[in-house]
């Protein structure tokens, strides 16, 4: 309906006069939540006629919805189950026509008829400022009005055939010889265009999807696979505008379906992942979570360019504002107690930031350990994270407790085994530094000569080893940590592997699945 009315041009407030309603109640039934007397009265006011009926059949009245219900073997209790209404609600239904239109939708999906608004035979007028009556094409009836470019392509709305409504469309048709058990079912599988898949379930699941997984064609000009993957036209840029115009319906109508706390995630290729993310970008403004990149090959002199194997593929990941991952539930494989620390099991973490010298002048200084009096020159690169007491001044409020406070709780593990050296001369040190015979950092020797502190160096019990702080799991400030953006191949599998990181299986593993379930092979690979 809002399809409709946003064709003709006409403004909610201009609806609600002519058809003698509140403003309320045209938002709700563009909603499917209004009563079906307003339901009535409004698409009467837009020039267009309701009718629900049976496929083959005659308009519907509660006579034939109930034995249709009947003749499906579906009862009343299961049919209330299915569609979350109430018995009552279904008995009103189906002796006087008596509801919302929300009850009523879902009652016709459950068994499988349509409800269909067919537009009047009116002429099209020019708008002069007050509602008028509309002649849809089957294209507006999917949402297809033309509007100007978008993402600086000329779409091509009139060239995808396949997205062209039969007048006689009906909603759905159960095939019980392919169906497990009997109803009510938990779940589905929708065969057919998918636009038509998508109109359908808008209609009793809008704003109650969790999660939509979208795997669309990638426009790759292939035409010998099972769906069409060449949208190319002359004149059309490779098709890109056709292909996106394609997406961009399909996609408005699932943002339609989603949850407030609700995700979609768009599988795509490195080649197109740049225009979908734009496309996503005006449908769901704001919406961007991040990207999923997928590694599904391990090189290939196939699809390749200027000797670039591309083995990833990309997941885009938009959602509404409620949404947030799970995460994974932290591992404490990591934690051990070597020490036999009577806190119990701990797990080594650096006490380094990365930040400079010159950008955290307060927290370069050499670190002692107070039982064995050596000393740990900080790195000028990075330095320490926390501060000391004799760096902060009496105002300054910490946001963690000194190091000197984490070195008495027993917090701060120094090396065991280290090489210790003595310089009692300059020249000696300087010698040290001259030949990488001073502590380093990932080769880099965190001794030099240009520091301003390296006199202080001379005579002081140096180790070569670097502190760490224990981390308990009575510290974690979550019991889960965050999803790994980088999806693995299963081969990947094994101890360098994240415990956060999603592990993706295999084709044949996939396959074997579909086989067990099915009881025959589904695929001839596996």
């Amino acid at each position: 309906m809002h399809l409709i009315r946003s064709d003709a041009e006409i403004t909610q407030a201009d609806l609600a006069k002519l058809a003698g309603v509140s403003i309320p109640t045209v938002r709700d039934c563009e909603r499917s939540r209004g009563t079906i007397r307003s339901f009535m009265k409004i698409t009467n006011a837009l020039g267009c006629t309701v009718r629900v009926g049976v496929r083959d059949g005659p308009e519907i009245t509660g006579t034939i919805l109930a034995a249709h219900r009947k003749s499906l073997g579906v009862s009343q209790r299961n049919a209330a189950a299915r569609t979350g209404l109430s018995q009552p609600t279904i008995l009103a239904l189906e002796t006087r026509l008596a509801g919302r239109v929300e009850s009523l939708v879902r009652l016709t999906q459950v068994l499988c008829i349509s409800l269909h608004v067919q537009p009047k035979e009116r002429p099209r007028r020019a708008r002069t400022g007050t509602p008028h009556t509309v002649q849809l094409s089957s294209e507006a009836q999917h949402g297809a009005a033309t509007g100007p470019p978008r993402l600086g392509q000329v779409k091509k709305r009139n060239q995808i055939a396949s997205d062209t409504v039969n007048e006689s469309f009906i909603a759905c048709q159960v095939v019980h010889d392919l169906c497990e058990k009997s109803a009510p079912w938990r779940n589905m599988v929708i065969e057919g265009n998918n636009l038509d898949a998508l109109q359908w379930l808008r209609m009793t699941m809008a704003e109650r999807v969790k999660c939509i997984f979208i795997d669309p064609p990638y426009n790759t000009g292939n035409i010998g696979w099972v769906y069409n993957d060449r949208y190319g036209q002359d004149g059309d840029h490779d098709g890109q505008s056709t292909w996106l115009e394609f997406l961009h319906r399909r996609l408005i109508l699932a943002l339609g379906l989603l949850a407030e706390d609700g995700v979609i995630l768009v599988a795509i290729n490195d080649k197109q992942r740049a225009r979908v993310e734009l496309l996503l970008d005006e449908i769901i403004p704001g919406g961007r979570v991040g990207t999923f990149a997928w590694r599904t090959r391990n090189g290939s002199n196939a699809d390749q360019t200027a000797n670039l194997s591309q083995d990833h593929e990309h997941i885009l990941v938009y959602a509404k504002p409620g949404f947030a991952f799970n995460g994974n539930e932290r591992s404490l494989k990591g934690y051990s107690n070597p020490d036999d620390d009577p806190r119990g099991g701990w797990q080594p973490v650096s006490i380094r930031l990365g930040f400079s010298r010159r950008e955290r002048p307060n927290l370069y200084y050499p670190l002692q350990d107070p039982e064995t009096d050596i000393w740990y020159p900080c790195n000028p690169d990075s330095v320490w994270r926390f501060a000391t007491r004799d760096r902060v001044e009496p105002s300054t409020r910490l946001q963690t407790q000194p190091v000197e406070d984490f070195i008495a709780q027993g917090r701060i593990k120094f090396p065991d085994r280290q090489v210790v050296r003595v310089f009692d001369t300059l020249e000696a040190l300087f010698r040290a530094i001259d030949a990488g015979e001073v502590p380093a950092s990932s080769g880099v020797p965190v001794l030099r000569r240009d520091l301003p502190d390296i006199e202080f160096w001379v005579g002081k019990k140096i180790g070569y080893g670097t502190p760490v702080r224990k981390l308990f799991p009575s510290e974690l400030r979550k019991p889960t940590q965050p999803l790994s953006s980088w999806i693995s191949r299963a081969a990947e599998v094994g101890s360098a592997v994240p415990d956060n990181q999603i592990v993706a299986g295999s084709n044949t593993e996939a396959a074997r699945t579909v086989r067990e379930i099915f009881g025959h092979r589904a695929f001839n690979y596996a």
